[in-house]
C-alpha cells in the first residue's frame, strides 16, 4: 500500500483464493510510511494445472460492498513438466523452432539422426505430432535453427558421416518449401543461432575440424552475412538464448573437455555486429558432482517475475541429465527448478512457446528419445491489469474505446517487425491481424470483426523486444 495522505485505522486487507480461501489482515496504515502487507501461507490443490483467482480488497470500516474496493485481480499457476504425445520417432541432434506465422502456434522438429532431412510438426492446440510431406533440401543433424521474418532457418549441421557443412537453407511453412540461401561463412556443427529482433540471425560457436568460437550474422532481407564479435571461448555443444539485445550462453565442450563458464553478449543495436561479451556465474554442477556440462538445451522465457534464461538436461560427464535451472537476470544468479522427467543428452535445442498454450511452455523433444515435455505454466497469462494510460507518449496501444468495433490505433518508436494478435477471453489465438516490418509511428487498422462474436478480447502487441496488452469489448 502506498503512502497515505491521512491515518486510516483498523482497515481489513481480505484475499480471497479460488473463492473458498480467506484471509484477514487488520492493520492501521501510517500516512508517512510504505505499508508492507503478509498474509499467510496457502497450499494449491492437489491436481496439476490448476488456476487460481486471486482478488485483494480493503474493507473500510462500514464499507457494505468491498468487491468496490477491488485494487487488482490476478491470477496464480503451478507449474510442473507435462508430458505431450511421442514424436513420430526417436529423434537426436535435431532442431526445434517456434512459430505461429501460419496462424496456428507450431513447434518444427527439423532434421537429427544421422542422414535425416525430414522435418516434424507439433500443434500446440491439438497437442500432436504430424510428419511433415516438406523435407530438408541437406542433411542437418547437430544443426541449430531460427524463426526470422516469417521464415525458418536451418543452419550448418553435419551429414551422415559426421562432416561439418555450411549448408543454410530455408523452410517456408506457408509455402511449403525449403530453399538453399547463402552458405554461413565457416562451416560448423553442434552450433547456435538466435534471432535478433525479428530482423537478423546470430550463428554461434560451433566444431568443425576445430572448435570455433566465431560470429556470424545472417540478413534474410538481403541474404547476406556479416561477422560480429567473436565469442570469449572456442565452444560448441552449449545452451543459449536471446532476449531483446541479450544472448546468454552456458555450459558446452571444447578441446579443455566439459565447459564450465557462462557468458552474456550484449548487441549494440545501433552496430548490431558488436557484441559486449561478459563473464557470468559458472554452469551449476549437474547430478554427476563434477563441474561442467556438455550438451545442455536452453531457451530465453517470459515468467510473471520477468524474462529468464532456462536449461536443462546435457551430457553431464557422461550421464544424462534431467536438472533444470534459469537464471535471474534480476539477481544474477543460477536457480534451481523442477528436474525435468526425462534426461535426455543429445538435443540441440529447446524453444519457449507463449500464451496461450498451456500458459507459457518451455518445451523440450527429443534428445535420443521420442519423449516430448514442457516445464508448464510459466508464462505471464493474459489477464487484465490494474488501469495502464495507454497513449502515444511510447510504445504501446492508444486508447481504445469500450465497447469497440474494430478500430485499433498503436505507436512503435523503432522501426521493425510489429506482430498484433487477438485472442479470446480464454486466452485462444483468433487471428494474426499484423505481422510485418512497419516504419516508426502511429498506425490505424480496422480489424474486421464482421465474423467475430461480440464479447471480451485481448489485444497483444510485440515490437521492439517489448509487449502491450490491451483488453477490448467488442460490440457490433
Amino acid at each position: 500500500m502506498k503512502k497515505n495522505s491521512v491515518i486510516l485505522s483498523s482497515i481489513i486487507f481480505s484475499t480471497i483464493l479460488a473463492a473458498s480461501n480467506n484471509t484477514d489482515i487488520d492493520i492501521t496504515l501510517d500516512a508517512d510510511n510504505d505499508t508492507t502487507i503478509s498474509f499467510a501461507s496457502w497450499t494449491s490443490g492437489s491436481a496439476d494445472g490448476i488456476v487460481y483467482d486471486v482478488t485483494t480488497y480493503t474493507a473500510l470500516s462500514g464499507d457494505t460492498d468491498p468487491a468496490n474496493d477491488t485494487l487488482i485481480s490476478t491470477t496464480t499457476q503451478y507449474y510442473y513438466w507435462k508430458t505431450y504425445a511421442d514424436m513420430p520417432q526417436a529423434t537426436y541432434y535435431n532442431a526445434c523452432v517456434y512459430s505461429d506465422v501460419t496462424g496456428a502456434q507450431t513447434v518444427w522438429s527439423l532434421g537429427g539422426n544421422p542422414g535425416y532431412t525430414g522435418i516434424f510438426e507439433f500443434d500446440c492446440t491439438t497437442e500432436s505430432w504430424i510428419t511433415s510431406s516438406v523435407i530438408l533440401n541437406h542433411e542437418a543433424q547437430r544443426t541449430a535453427a531460427a524463426a526470422c521474418m516469417g521464415k525458418i532457418y536451418i543452419m550448418g549441421g553435419a551429414d551422415a558421416g559426421f562432416t561439418a557443412h555450411n549448408y543454410a537453407q530455408e523452410f517456408d511453412p506457408v509455402a511449403g518449401t525449403v530453399t538453399d540461401v547463402t552458405p554461413l561463412p565457416t562451416a560448423r556443427h553442434f552450433l547456435g543461432a538466435l534471432t535478433w529482433n525479428d530482423t537478423l540471425i546470430y550463428v554461434i560457436g560451433g566444431q568443425s575440424s576445430t572448435y570455433h568460437n566465431v560470429v556470424e550474422i545472417y540478413d534474410p532481407a538481403n541474404d547476406a552475412w556479416t561477422t560480429g564479435t567473436a565469442m570469449p571461448i572456442q565452444n560448441r555443444s552449449f545452451a543459449c538464448g536471446i532476449q531483446n539485445d541479450t544472448i546468454y550462453m552456458t555450459g558446452g565442450y571444447n578441446s579443455s573437455g566439459y565447459v564450465t563458464s557462462s557468458y552474456i553478449g550484449v548487441i549494440d543495436p545501433v552496430n548490431p555486429q558488436t557484441i559486449a561479451w561478459t563473464a557470468i556465474a559458472d554452469i551449476p554442477i549437474g547430478p554427476s558432482g563434477t563441474p561442467g556440462r556438455s550438451g545442455p538445451v536452453g531457451a530465453c522465457v517470459e515468467t510473471p517475475a520477468g524474462w529468464r534464461f532456462y536449461f536443462t538436461c546435457g551430457d553431464d560427464h557422461g550421464v544424462p541429465a534431467y536438472d533444470t535451472w534459469y537464471y535471474d537476470p534480476n539477481t544474477a544468479v543460477w536457480v534451481q527448478t523442477l528436474d525435468k522427467t526425462t534426461a535426455v543428452s543429445r538435443s540441440q535445442c529447446a524453444v519457449y512457446v507463449p500464451n496461450p498454450f498451456d500458459h507459457g511452455v518451455f518445451f523440450c523433444a527429443g534428445g535420443g528419445t521420442s519423449a516430448t515435455e514442457g516445464l508448464v505454466n510459466i508464462g505471464p497469462g493474459i489477464f487484465e491489469t490494474p488501469p495502464v494510460n495507454h497513449g502515444y507518449a511510447g510504445f504501446g496501444f492508444a486508447a481504445i474505446a469500450n465497447p469497440s468495433k474494430g478500430m485499433i490505433s498503436y505507436a512503435t518508436l523503432l522501426s521493425g517487425r510489429v506482430v498484433l494478435k487477438a485472442y479470446d477471453g480464454c486466452g485462444r489465438l483468433i487471428e494474426t491481424l499484423v505481422n510485418a516490418v512497419q516504419p516508426v509511428g502511429i498506425k490505424t487498422i480496422n480489424w474486421d470483426t464482421s465474423n467475430i462474436a461480440n464479447g471480451v478480447y485481448f489485444l497483444r502487441l510485440e515490437a521492439e523486444g517489448k509487449e502491450d496488452t490491451y483488453k477490448m469489448i467488442l460490440v457490433k
